[in-house]
């Protein structure tokens, strides 16, 4: 007789809590909420599952990897300032981490989580675009109800094109975008016509591209690209030749309407910043004018940070202290806007190796995961989609870590979470009520 009674499922879905917690990060902090009530939520229902499942807890290679993750970047953070925003970004990865390693995606939450965040990546996109032809509308609807921090950062973000924002964080709605970006479209590839309503997916996709252009941020979609590419081509290595075809067709005809798209907005003033940094590439390469910086000053932040590094090279200066050793004259800059530089620079050697090593770790995790997928005789649609949305995410956290400070920003961490949680899917792991 089974008496685990409380080896049940608790009836809230995990999954879905944090991806609502995930979209609605912009509410924390820009409109002068506590970021604790957020996390406080989260870990409620986190430690509702833990308690419900403590006889049934899967600890996979991939949730061990994950927990090494947060403990070795806690400590780094740690040992480098102990003060109220440290302990806080601690706990804030802590949590994510803890969600990722007791909870598990079921099937019978999908179909509402899917649905919430297409719904939700619809609508900001629409208001990135109605933002760039009437600003006014986050200025005097918006910001007012900003808190005064986030009113100061954001002042000049929309007058100067670099960002449109929902609250005050100018990549949330990227990250969000990319996320839903690539669920639709590995959920295409994976299904292929068995997928119901398809150009509903197209559609999306296409709307998400769309609000990402018109957000401005050149770094984020060039990430997206790469990630659309790669689980493009990890599909390709799963499809007869009938599919690969019918993919091959689709794929072309997605680049032509979107060079079609491009060449046409070129000529707005909505793509100044695009069409500047082509300029720019093109200055350098004919030799007529090698001043202008391709990377908007980055490459002097690199080699300041790179130098810091050399005489500094086991330990590093310690976590968040870039802003302490730059030259007075470069500003209040507290970030190389570039992931690799920035771990060596602050943590040495050995912190690098403490971040990268799980990073890597679970990415080959993941590519392992979606090879045993593909060698099964009744491949699952659904897991390959979600198991290849988790690498997509992957592959453009480690393209974005190029150019910008994803690492140190904590709505990557809910999203990492998420990441790790699809990656995990198997035909075992996702489990219903109805079938405990």
């Amino acid at each position: 007789m089974n008496s685990r009674i409380l080896d049940v499922y608790p009836k809230i879905p995990l999954f879905t809590t944090l991806l609502l917690f995930t979209i609605t990060f912009f509410v924390y902090d820009d409109f002068g909420i506590r970021m604790i009530f957020g996390y406080a939520a989260l870990m409620y229902v986190a430690l509702i599952y833990l308690i419900f499942r403590n006889n049934n807890l899967r600890v996979t290679r991939m949730k061990a990897l994950y927990l090494i993750l947060a403990l070795n970047l806690s400590i780094l953070i740690l040992s480098g300032s102990v003060d109220s925003s440290s302990i806080a970004f601690v706990i804030g990865i802590v949590i994510c981490a803890l969600v990722a390693l007791v909870g598990d995606v079921r099937r019978s939450e999908l179909p509402a989580a899917f649905r919430i965040l297409i719904l939700f990546s619809i609508l900001i996109s629409f208001y990135v675009v109605a933002v760039r032809f009437y600003p006014s509308l986050y200025l005097n609807h918006v910001r007012p109800h900003l808190s005064a921090q986030s009113q100061a950062t954001n002042e000049w973000l929309i007058k100067e094109g670099y960002g449109v924002t929902l609250g005050g964080n100018i990549v949330f709605i990227d990250y969000v975008l990319t996320l839903c970006g690539l669920l639709c479209f590995n959920l295409i590839l994976a299904y292929k016509e068995k997928l119901k309503f398809r150009w509903l997916y197209w559609g999306c996709i296409g709307i998400c591209a769309v609000g990402m252009l018109f957000v401005n941020r050149k770094s984020e979609i060039l990430a997206y690209a790469a990630a659309l590419f790669f689980c493009f081509w990890m599909h390709m290595g799963a499809s007869t030749r009938k599919e690969k075809k019918r993919i091959l067709i689709a794929a072309i005809v997605l680049l032509i309407a979107g060079v079609a798209a491009l060449s046409y907005l070129a000529r707005t003033e909505y793509l100044e910043r695009y069409v500047t940094f082509v300029q720019r590439i093109i200055s350098n390469i004919q030799g007529t004018d090698v001043q202008m910086d391709v990377t908007s000053g980055r490459t002097t932040l690199w080699k300041i940070a790179l130098s810091f590094f050399i005489e500094h090279p086991i330990l590093g200066i310690g976590w968040g202290h870039f802003k302490e050793y730059i030259p007075a004259y470069m500003g209040d800059l507290n970030n190389v806007h570039n992931n690799y530089i920035q771990l060596l620079c602050e943590t040495g050697v050995v912190g690098f190796l403490l971040v990268m090593v799980p990073l890597v770790l679970i990415f080959r995790e993941t590519i392992k995961l979606i090879r045993v997928n593909k060698k099964r005789s009744n491949r699952e649609p659904l897991l390959m989609a979600l198991n290849t949305t988790s690498y997509g995410m992957q592959i453009s956290f480690f393209v974005l870590s190029f150019l910008d400070p994803c690492l140190y920003k904590l709505l990557f961490w809910a999203l990492f979470a998420i990441a790790a949680m699809f990656a995990c899917c198997t035909e075992n792991s996702m489990l219903d009520i109805e079938g405990k």
